[in-house]
């Protein structure tokens, strides 16, 4: 999976949670909770989905080009092309939870935003190699590996 489908997804997701059907939704994602019933010793218990819980402060909007964008607070933490393109953007807000916000979008395409020393860096999971390092530990922007890979044009 890629940044794109990783952000497309959960848009789609939201999106269909949502009464009021605009281009800028809040983020919700799946609630589940653990099955115990019925489970031999020694054997894991089932995940179940049972509705869906919002995402505190974070939004997602679709552009007219096909790109999206993630919002947190006032800020646009993640802006995904088409083409692959990524670009993040901590707004100089240097905290877990944005760290975290940018993480999740990233993981699914195999890329988690880490900092070293205060210095914030996307890295590639799982042999940890540095793929990009923030300006500033404000902005970054990389390719998307698996985008590119395909030959998608922007």
């Amino acid at each position: 999976m890629t940044v794109y489908q990783s952000v497309k997804r959960a848009y789609e997701f939201s999106y269909a949670h949502t009464r009021d059907k605009s281009t800028m939704v809040p983020m919700k994602e799946p609630r589940h909770h653990w099955d115990w019933t019925d489970v031999p010793m020694g054997e894991k218990p089932r995940k179940v989905i049972d509705g869906w819980r919002k995402v505190p402060n974070t939004w997602i909007t679709r552009h007219d080009d096909g790109s999206y964008s993630v919002t947190f607070y006032s800020t646009h933490i993640l802006h995904v092309t088409r083409s692959g393109r990524v670009t993040l953007n901590t707004g100089g807000w240097e905290t877990v939870t944005t760290e975290g916000r940018l993480s999740r979008f990233l993981r699914a395409a195999g890329y988690v935003v880490g900092s070293e020393r205060r210095v914030w860096k996307v890295l590639r999971v799982p042999y940890w190699d540095q793929v990009a390092v923030f300006e500033g530990n404000v902005r970054c922007t990389f390719m998307d590996r698996q985008r590119r890979a395909a030959g998608v044009k922007s």
